[in-house]
């Protein structure tokens, strides 16, 4: 599937909050979404399908800000019925391209380990697993990074 990948619109919320609330562990409420999308040091774009006569809803996003040396992926999602179709995948290589541009070395994010699902699609753009640091509940949040491809 042919997705063009842009900045994020004030109109896109109701977008990103459908998706939230469809597949996020902790989903934000729009009025989150809005803060953190309109804050200086985060960057937000979105994928619609990109072919002729097709709908122009968001099919997915991805939400990252920047360290010194590092792009890092605060949330990326999908809806349901585009993620078998390489969305994601598509919107990891964007956040790449962004980053070489950036002079960034190294791409990060985190996760629980009981999303495997994502943790499994991490592996399959590349990521490696670097660390876990135990939370509450016994639970842990598994570290994941791979270098930047230019």
């Amino acid at each position: 599937m042919k997705v063009s990948i842009e900045p994020i619109r004030e109109s896109d919320i109701s977008g990103l909050v459908r998706i939230e609330s469809d597949g996020v562990l902790s989903p934000l409420d729009e009025e989150s979404l809005r803060r953190v999308v309109k804050a200086e040091n985060y960057s937000c774009v979105v994928a619609r399908p990109s072919a002729r006569g097709s709908s122009r809803k968001i099919v997915g996003y991805a939400l990252f800000t920047y360290s010194r040396l590092s792009l890092v992926i605060v949330s990326i999602a999908v809806a349901a019925e585009f993620r078998r179709m390489r969305v994601g995948t598509k919107l990891v290589g964007h956040m790449n391209d962004v980053a070489a541009v950036l002079g960034k070395t190294v791409m990060s994010t985190e996760t629980h380990e009981r999303r495997e699902d994502f943790v499994y699609f991490l592996q399959s753009c590349k990521f490696e697993y670097d660390s876990c640091q135990k939370v509450g509940d016994g639970d842990c949040l598994w570290r994941f990074s791979r270098k930047v491809r230019k």
